[in-house]
């Protein structure tokens, strides 16, 4: 199904990038107007990271070579602080499920959780992000030793679920815990979520040829919109038929 996206305002770029892929992929994000990136990580550090923005030199070592290799102001850095516990057991990791917890039970899980939280929570406060791939949910102990960590952390009645957004607005406008309950930028009723798929999508019969080959076929999709010229893809994700539609050049390779 394929829908019309409202408003972007942040992006994930490649973590394994180069120096020179992480500072062009943070210009288009200047050039096209996003708010924040959330690619970098943050070595083991005994106080976490608070988001940045990218007007200065970042505040932390990075992947060797990947450092930005200029200041882009205004754009928000959101980073991946690493997640571990004083013993390192189970490693760090930026997404949690690359630590090495499967062997846990649920409450090891749990009080792993809980002090890789604490280090954020008894210290600084910095935003406390936990970011997973589908593998933790896979691991029913896992799966459990975060729900038990989410209802004790629930408890906490100076702890918020917020998205990044939120926590950004919050740190150029912020305000004390005993404004939140009114604070209109972590409102949970608000009516700005998307509009609920049609009930009768069109569906759509559409030509599609790889750009890298000469071999055409049929590809089908569905749409609450009209049906686009041929299939979306790279460089032309509207389906208008025109190829490179979508490629971004830099303003230094325009033509005059």
């Amino acid at each position: 199904m394929i829908y019309k996206i409202r408003l972007a305002v942040q992006v994930r770029t490649c973590s394994s990038s180069t120096e020179h892929d992480v500072t062009v992929a943070l210009q288009v994000l200047e050039d096209f107007g996003y708010i924040y990136d959330s690619s970098v990580g943050v070595p083991p550090l005994a106080v976490p990271v608070w988001p940045y923005t990218l007007d200065y030199k970042i505040p932390h070592e990075c992947k060797s070579g990947t450092c930005p290799t200029k200041s882009f102001p205004g754009l928000w850095e959101v980073p991946f602080n690493a997640h571990y516990v004083e013993s390192f057991e189970g490693g760090h990791c930026p997404y949690l499920d690359q630590c090495v917890l499967h062997n846990h039970d649920t409450d090891e899980v749990l009080e792993w959780l809980q002090e890789d939280f604490n280090r954020y929570y008894e210290q600084n406060r910095a935003p406390y992000m936990m970011p997973f791939h589908t593998n933790w949910f896979q691991i029913k102990e896992l799966e459990r030793g975060l729900h038990k960590f989410l209802a004790w952390v629930s408890g906490l009645k100076d702890v918020y679920f917020v998205t990044v957004t939120q926590a950004l607005t919050w740190m150029t406008d912020p305000r004390p815990t005993n404004q939140l309950g009114n604070y209109d930028a972590w409102r949970c009723d608000r009516s700005d979520v998307p509009p609920a798929a049609c009930s009768l999508p069109n569906k759509c019969a559409l030509s599609f040829k790889h750009p890298d080959t000469n071999f055409s076929d049929t590809r089908y999709m569905e749409t609450c919109y009209e049906c686009p010229n041929q299939y979306p893809w790279l460089g032309d994700s509207g389906g208008t038929g025109i190829a490179g539609t979508d490629n971004y050049i830099p303003d230094n390779l325009k033509k005059k």
